[in-house]
């Protein structure tokens, strides 16, 4: 398996499409994660608390996010 974070050039048809669908699904991944840091500031400010207490933040924001995202079909947030 290759890893594409090191820039190397995909060899064959396998690794090409591999390539694509790593490179698609990593934007998405950000962009997930980056409306998730607009609406949820504590994603941004983790360090500031403990390690055994950030690790039950991020599950309950994407919780109310989904509640959200099902409730109001015209989120803002999730448009942009």
């Amino acid at each position: 398996m290759c890893d594409y974070r090191d820039q190397q050039i995909p060899q064959g048809l396998k690794e090409l499409f591999n390539y694509m669908h790593y490179s698609w699904l990593d934007n998405v991944t950000e962009r997930c994660f980056g409306i998730l840091k607009l609406r949820f500031i504590i994603l941004k400010s983790m360090l500031s608390y403990a390690l055994k207490r950030q690790k039950y933040i991020p599950l309950p924001c994407c919780a109310i996010h989904n509640f959200i995202k099902m409730e109001i079909q015209d989120d803002s947030l999730f448009n942009m």
